[in-house]
């Protein structure tokens, strides 16, 4: 959750709420993009000789879910604006600046300042494994 920009992409599911703009570009099209529960549709934009579907929403106070095969979000809220999102699927975030924290695959809270990116977006079944209590054998 914070204040800024955050770039994400790949086969993913990505839900949250926000307060600032919402840039999808869809590559392979059928990217379901809901704003509030309400459907919003693309237009579709030729770039270097490829269709891509492009959702551009700005002005966006509230919740948000897309989910798609191939596709790029960029969230930005700015000022005293804020966003909190929670991906998952195969992917990246590729860039995060501004301020605010952010759990990945079920590591520990990381500031946005300290992130590296591209940090990879794993799914659930490849999170690390929490350790039983006393040590890792379980009694049979």
């Amino acid at each position: 959750m914070g204040t800024g920009t955050l770039v994400a992409e790949g086969k993913l599911r990505a839900f949250g709420t926000i307060e600032g703009t919402i840039l999808i570009r869809d590559r392979t099209g059928g990217a379901i993009v809901k704003i509030a529960g309400v459907l919003q549709r693309p237009k579709r934009s030729v770039v270097r000789g490829q269709t891509q579907f492009i959702y551009n929403l700005k002005d966006v106070d509230g919740a948000f879910f897309v989910k798609g095969r191939s596709f790029r979000i960029e969230l930005r809220a700015s000022g005293e604006q804020t966003l909190s999102v929670s991906a998952f699927g195969r992917g990246a975030v590729t860039r995060l600046s501004g301020e605010g924290t952010y759990h990945l695959n079920g590591d520990e809270e990381h500031e946005w300042t300290s992130a590296v990116p591209p940090i990879e977006i794993a799914p659930p079944d490849t999170f690390p494994k929490p350790t039983p209590p006393g040590g890792g054998d379980r009694p049979r």
